[in-house]
């Protein structure tokens, strides 16, 4: 069943966050010569664009129309959405095409993170490193898109990579390509659309194994069915593509012809690598085949080097990756596992480095690491569960293997049946009765134990993602304590956006209830709801309560349909009353369970009118709330200045690995649109956040401070004395005033106003500091 596929063509601005992207043209024609000089045999005239597009660079016997070299406004205008959508317009039903984006350096990053390929202007703007996978891939149970062979649905596309360099035009001059991309200097990726999504994976490799043995691109951009390749809209960060400058390598689509689809005869036929695809029916690349591990094995894998230390010295650790290499046939979801593992160590060298440590290792040796090394591995950590790693060895269910031997070909579908066993001694087994077991009587407490269910719940244990910035964790129950007007739903709208777009949150399972809106703010959210595609959920619209939300909890929970689900609450004292101490207790409880099963539930709060004794804001409620979620935050304005609103996190309330405190800040001008202020946020570096505390504070402070200073002028320089008077002057608490004599007591003049001398009988003799000259 083919769907199709529909890409919303959201148009990103040229500023992105921190960053300006260059606009300007850049002058490549001499580049571009060069390419038509070498090309001009390839292409025929760029047939129209859809939507009624148009080439701009007529390709002729002799090359490219000199005329318009370097400026294609039809091509300039192919945004990542459109190239997207155009090249998968039909996918697999319950597949979807794949993006990824990464900053700077492209290898400084390990993994490719990624992502439903839902907004991809969004996703993947101008100023990154963005990426499309060749292949539609199908969702985890929980919704998290992968790129790897347990998730592959379909192969849509082909990609030659290093044209130009590596492997000149001439050898491909057959070929009418879909699309060509320069991904760096005089380097191309010349994409190929398949007619009919691909399926079959035997297929597959047969025909990247053609391609790579005629060497018609960089043998790595043809391993494996889940690769990826460059989106138009992008640049090279790699150092070595950088200019004098810095600046990293823009992207550029030079031809775009998405209705050239082909199948793989066709394409066989224009390379004529005929030959080469009929040789490698009967060739496999390593020179044995084993299956990749079920699922199953794969989890167990994952599990027994949780016990190992991933420091745990180099020769230990390659031998782990041999180990798993081996159980896994060396497959994608293999190297998944290593690199996930790898990159908790001090030492962690990459993603490209594994992918080269993985291919390194070759099959068919005498005596391979198995799953035996990593048990024993396990073992001998300190802390490891013995029963329970036995357990797991029990339950792995190894690849099966058949080593090829020179000029034997692969029956891929061939049995391996085990000799049948011969019994040393032939003699009659007389059976003998077993005695009859004594059974202990149970306790009654056991049925309600969990003993034998660790495996399962390790599998359902989320670990520590982040999914709100930093300070929210994903299962667990994060409450945000404010006042108005601070911007906990701003700031919380935005870094969930962030995380759909890093593909950590699946927005099908993310449920926004917007209980603290006027119509307008509801229509804006609402848009933003839908763009990024999760769910709100307000009072009164399609049936909702807000009183019911305990109740649908409660029934997720029994019947196990969670699904990795994240509620949002804005605000708590919607669901709850904040100041009863049993509905506090009993909503928490409710919360409790469904976080055990794999839910996350953030909540927005608010704050005490009055501050408290300290001057620092007070929650609203009883402390419930508190004490059972597992994190509580205390957010509050620290500074305004030139039309920007600096706010703090800081934690009341932590279990897990939250952050103590994080800065963030935003813009209070009026703007045009609630997405545009959205784009304002951002993430404020702590050493950046406590001098603006201390430049808000003094601010603050300055009028008390003058006070003082004139008291201490006018001989009034014991403590209590001094307290006393500016409180008697100005009618600010003595607490108020005390705790600024506190702060601005010490030595140095460039943060401090005044000291104090011991006098008789240890007081505190008060004097003003010589201010430094500005």
């Amino acid at each position: 069943m083919i769907n199709s596929f529909l890409i919303s063509n959201i148009e990103e601005p040229t500023s992105i966050d921190n960053g300006v992207v260059d606009s300007k043209p850049r002058d490549d024609s001499e580049s571009l010569r060069a390419f038509a000089a070498e090309a001009s045999r390839l292409f025929e005239p760029l047939s129209p664009f859809p939507e009624g597009d148009t080439s701009d660079i007529p390709i002729t016997s002799s090359g490219f129309d000199a005329a318009t070299l370097g400026t294609k406004p039809a091509v300039d205008s192919i945004t990542n959405s459109r190239f997207v959508s155009a090249v998968f317009e039909t996918t697999l039903d319950g597949a979807t095409a794949a993006v990824c984006s990464k900053a700077g350096d492209p290898t400084d990053h390990s993994g490719w993170p990624a992502m439903a390929a839902l907004n991809v202007n969004v996703q993947c703007p101008p100023g990154r490193n963005n990426y499309v996978n060749c292949a539609t891939v199908r969702p985890d149970p929980d919704g998290t898109i992968r790129a790897r062979k347990a998730n592959f649905a379909s192969y849509q596309v082909t990609v030659l990579d290093d044209i130009g360099t590596k492997v000149p035009f001439r050898d491909i001059v057959g070929l009418k390509p879909s699309w060509i991309i320069e991904t760096s200097r005089g380097n191309y990726q010349v994409g190929i659309i398949h007619d009919v999504p691909l399926q079959d994976l035997a297929l597959i490799e047969r025909f990247q194994k053609a391609l790579k043995t005629r060497n018609l691109s960089d043998g790595d951009a043809l391993n494996g069915s889940t690769r990826w390749v460059r989106l138009p809209v992008a640049v090279n960060g790699k150092a070595k593509h950088c200019d004098a400058a810095g600046a990293p390598f823009q992207c550029q689509l030079i031809t775009w012809n998405p209705e050239r689809r082909y199948s793989i005869d066709q394409i066989v036929k224009m390379l004529s690598i005929e030959a080469e695809f009929a040789a490698s029916v009967n060739q496999v690349t390593p020179q044995f085949q084993r299956e990749t591990a079920d699922e199953n094995s794969t989890e167990v894998l994952a599990m027994l080097l949780d016990f190992i230390d991933p420091n745990c010295g180099y020769r230990d650790w390659a031998n782990a990756l041999m180990a798993v290499h081996n159980e896994t046939g060396g497959s994608d979801e293999g190297l998944d596992l290593v690199d996930a593992w790898s990159s908790g160590g001090r030492g962690y060298p990459g993603r490209s480095t594994m992918e080269a440590k993985w291919r390194s290792f070759r099959g068919g040796a005498a005596n391979p690491l198995t799953i035996g090394t990593l048990i024993k591995m396990a073992k001998d950590a300190g802390d490891s569960d013995l029963e329970y790693i036995d357990a797991l060895a029990k339950g792995f269910i190894p690849c099966e293997m058949e080593v090829i031997a020179p000029g034997k070909s692969l029956k891929l579908d061939a049995p391996i049946t085990p000799p049948p066993l011969v019994p040393i001694d032939s003699a009659p087994v007389v059976p003998v009765a077993p005695a009859p077991a004594v059974q202990p009587k149970r306790h009654p407490l056991e049925k309600f134990s969990l003993r034998g269910q660790s495996a399962e719940l390790r599998k359902r244990s989320l670990g520590e993602r982040p999914i709100l910035g930093e300070i929210g964790i994903q299962g667990q129950l994060l409450v945000i304590y404010a006042a108005p007007n601070t911007g906990k739903t701003l700031i919380t709208f935005s870094l969930l956006w962030e995380s759909i777009q890093r593909g950590r949150i699946n927005p099908d399972r993310l449920f926004y209830l917007n209980m603290d809106d006027n119509s307008t703010g509801l229509a804006e959210k609402s848009r933003i709801a839908d763009d990024s595609g999760f769910h709100m959920l307000v009072d009164g619209y399609e049936g909702f309560k807000a009183h019911d939300l305990e109740a649908l909890v409660r029934d997720m929970v029994a019947k196990r349909t969670i699904d990795g689900a994240v509620i949002v609450l804005d605000t708590m004292k919607k669901f709850v009353n904040v100041m009863d101490k049993k509905d506090c207790s009993r909503f928490a409880s409710a919360m409790r369970t469904f976080a055990m099963q794999g839910g996350t539930l953030i909540a927005l709060a608010h704050v005490n009118k009055n501050p408290g004794a300290d001057g620092q804001r007070v929650f609203a409620g009883t402390t419930d709330i508190v004490d059972d979620f597992d994190n509580a935050y205390m957010l509050t304005q620290v500074a305004v200045a030139e039309g920007v609103k600096t706010v703090e996190f800081k934690n009341i309330k932590r279990r897990g690995n939250n952050p103590e405190r994080a800065g963030y800040s935003y813009s209070i001008e009026r703007q045009a649109r609630y997405e545009d202020v959205l784009l304002t946020v951002k993430e404020i570096d702590l050493m950046d956040l406590d001098p603006i505390k201390q430049a808000a504070a003094l601010v603050a402070d300055e009028v008390l401070i003058k006070m003082v200073e004139g008291q201490i002028m006018a001989g009034v320089v014991k403590r209590m004395e001094l307290i006393k008077g500016v409180s008697d002057l100005c009618g600010a608490s003595r607490a108020n005033v005390s705790g600024i004599v506190t702060r601005y007591t010490g030595g140095d003049p460039t943060m401090h106003r005044w000291n104090y001398k011991t006098g008789a009988r240890g007081a505190h003799l008060f004097e003003l500091l010589d201010r430094p000259a500005t």
